[in-house]
């Protein structure tokens, strides 16, 4: 479907004053293209844990060459095709290469409109959340108009295993996949 199609559809969501929905990250050409006189933030957290992240959600290893079909049937339609990214293109040889592809891709659709985008990476806001909410709010021109010590450390979603030993979770092989694939992450501070 056309992007206009896209939004029309979705009109309710698309109504919002703010939306938060990390999958429009690989729609930012059309995005800025609809919404010219909008305002982005652009999240980005290091490739390994943001991989992580998501197969600990899906309770997924990271070491395996490949998924077996019934870690794929249990998923919803939605983290399939976040899974397996070869709709979009990314010819990746199994699931931790086609994760990495989509890292890189939006990371690529922030380059290219950096311009129009306030970047915030996750590590930063972890770090510091109420003076970095307070930061970006300034920086998209949002008044925050209540004390917002208590929210910002508020666990939305389950907690993944942050503290795993990189190596260990996804085994050297997968490891690599990644830093070769996610090529930009240097120039995020991401080793």
């Amino acid at each position: 479907m056309t992007f206009p199609e896209f939004i029309r559809r979705n009109r309710l969501d698309f109504c919002k004053q703010i939306i938060k929905e990390p999958h429009l990250s690989l729609l930012a050409d059309q995005l800025v293209d609809h919404y010219p006189e909008s305002r982005y933030l652009f999240i980005c957290r290091d490739p390994r844990d943001n991989i992580r992240s998501i197969l600990n959600r899906l309770h997924m290893p990271g070491d395996r060459e490949i998924l077996r079909e019934e870690d794929y049937q249990r998923l919803t339609k939605t983290w399939r095709l976040t899974i397996d990214s070869s709709w979009l293109g990314f010819a990746g040889s199994n699931y931790i290469e086609s994760l990495s592809y989509r890292w890189e891709a939006t990371m690529r659709a922030y380059a290219r409109h950096s311009k129009r985008m306030v970047l915030l990476r996750y590590e930063d806001f972890r770090s510091d959340p109420e003076r970095t909410t307070i930061e970006v709010a300034s920086q998209l021109d949002l008044e925050i108009t209540k004390d917002i010590s208590d929210v910002v450390k508020v666990q939305y979603q389950p907690r993944g295993e942050s503290d795993v030993d990189l190596d260990q979770f996804f085994g050297q092989r997968n490891l690599q996949r990644i830093s070769k694939i996610c090529e930009s992450a240097h120039k995020y501070g991401y080793a």
